[in-house]
């Protein structure tokens, strides 16, 4: 393309040198000298230069070459001070990393649907603690055996606990290892299907006790080789032992809590068969059926919870319940704080043009004076 450019631009030079050269003996016939006639010829063609740049202008991309010309330049000039390149990054790197940060971490837990399906009917049911009513309180396995036998708006409600740290040993080692408890139908309930093996959720995991564990793919390639014959080993981990069902998916997170290296399934016990008084510390999700609304689910649940706090009223008095949207519940908490840091950050992006930008007055200041020979010379000011 340059090459091309180059010999069209060539040929213009020789068109236009040929049509003077015309003029110029059109006019020395009539009696002009040579040197009479060359000017007058260059009167009548106009300005060479202006010619050749409005005909470059139509066969090139002039901007794309200015702007590499204005990059070069811009480049030049920053290595030629290197004390105001270096303070001018740094304000810059330390506003834009801050923002993009928050932004990530909004776009992550408030912005990005979550990847399970049926998302408009999934929800997050929780006790409300008359202490803090705007948080939903962990619930136990109790609760959700009694919310499964009572309610009539869940299609499916199980459990999941946040990550916790255990000591864990199998396969010839020992070691703390993270690990989240969930029972088996949860993972067809949000869609979850493993990398390797399955996690039956037959009427065998609804009894109370660690029924098996599926490992996330990182902690199955770091401390078992990606052996795929792991399957049906039995692991001890914390208290319990259980064969290894499943390998999960790379990067699985369960509802971004953190990445588990171990996950326990465990069984629920029935209501029937449930204790009262079981530690809550799990999130319970369920999964509306289908034409039910979320404030439909949170009426019924309110009669319900009314009912158990009649039959056990040292566990439930005074307890309310939460229905929420899944996202909403599970990262809804984080909305204020999230929004509240983006503000602050993006003050201090503010700041930190601003400083730039004084930084750059100063330092145009500090160049009037080259700034104006230029312009006297008929260079331009730009620089």
């Amino acid at each position: 393309m340059k090459r091309r450019v180059k010999r069209l631009l060539n040929d213009l030079d020789g068109e236009i040198r040929e049509h003077i050269e015309l003029a110029m003996q059109e006019s020395m016939a009539r009696g002009m000298t040579r040197e009479e006639a060359r000017h007058a010829a260059m009167l009548k063609f106009g300005n060479v230069t202006r010619v050749k740049e409005d005909v470059r202008e139509v066969w090139t991309a002039v901007w794309l070459e200015q702007l590499v010309q204005d990059v070069r330049f811009a480049l030049r000039g920053l290595r030629g001070t290197p004390g105001f390149t270096l303070v001018a990054m740094l304000t810059l790197a330390i506003g834009i990393g801050a923002n993009t940060t928050i932004f990530n971490a909004i776009n992550a837990l408030l912005l990005r649907p979550l990847p399970y399906p049926d998302q408009d009917r999934l929800v997050r049911v929780s006790l409300r603690d008359p202490k803090y009513p705007q948080y939903g309180a962990p619930v136990s396995w109790t609760d959700v055996a009694h919310w499964k036998a009572d309610s009539n708006v869940f299609e499916q409600i199980e459990g999941v606990s946040a990550p916790d740290i255990v000591a864990m040993s199998g396969g010839g080692f020992g070691e703390r290892a993270s690990v989240q408890h969930s029972n088996a139908r949860l993972f067809p309930l949000l869609g979850l299907k493993p990398f390797l093996g399955s996690i039956p959720a037959d009427d065998k995991t609804e009894t109370a006790g660690l029924s098996g564990v599926a490992l996330s793919y990182e902690f199955w390639q770091r401390r078992f080789g990606g052996n795929p014959k792991i399957l049906g080993q039995t692991i001890f981990v914390d208290t319990y032992s259980g064969p290894i069902m499943a390998v999960m998916n790379p990067g699985f997170d369960l509802f971004a809590t953190g990445p588990a290296d171990i996950f326990e399934i465990d069984g629920v016990p029935s209501a029937a068969d449930s204790g009262i008084g079981d530690p809550r510390w799990i999130l319970a999700i369920a999964k509306l059926k289908r034409g039910v609304s979320v404030q439909q689910a949170q009426a019924e649940m309110e009669v319900v919870e009314q009912h158990l706090a009649q039959q056990f009223p040292e566990e439930y008095k005074g307890m309310g319940v939460r229905v929420e949207p899944l996202k909403q519940g599970l990262f809804g908490w984080s909305a204020y704080i999230l929004y509240l840091l983006l503000a602050a950050v993006g003050f201090v992006l503010l700041i930190a043009c601003v400083n730039v930008a004084n930084l750059l007055l100063v330092r145009a200041d500090s160049r009037r004076k080259e700034m104006g020979v230029r312009v006297a010379l008929g260079g331009g000011g730009r620089g």
